[in-house]
């Protein structure tokens, strides 16, 4: 039986390189994802970003699935820029969703909270 995503809120800092690290596991353990597209997509009131694992350079980067201790384990980026899209406050939201052999599965939803201060870099 499928069970519907995890929630997963996450606080970004505007103007800053953030790095999520995220393991995708089933009841058998680690997923393999050689062959999966992995696609990050944030929205928000008046945008949206999408981030794919077959961008060049990717800001999904998938781990050597060949190593047990990162199988199934990816990093998502987001550059300076791309915080820099994001709206201060809430109403931004993100899906996390895994590709492979015909199958599309959404496996991570939430919240990001955009803060700043006084980054005044870009």
């Amino acid at each position: 039986m499928s069970t519907g995503p995890a929630y997963c809120a996450w606080s970004v800092w505007i103007g800053n390189t953030i790095t999520r690290r995220v393991q995708l596991t089933d009841s058998a353990g680690a997923i393999d994802l050689t062959s999966s597209l992995l696609v990050l997509t944030i929205t928000w009131p008046g945008g949206a970003l999408t981030l794919r694992s077959d961008d060049s350079p990717a800001s999904v980067v998938k781990l050597d699935q060949t190593d047990p201790l990162t199988k199934g384990w990816f990093a998502i980026t987001l550059t300076p820029a791309q915080t820099r899209l994001l709206p201060i406050g809430g109403g931004i939201r993100y899906e996390l969703e895994r590709r492979w052999s015909g199958t599309e599965r959404s496996y991570i939803t939430g919240d990001i909270i955009a803060q700043t201060e006084n980054n005044t870099d870009g």
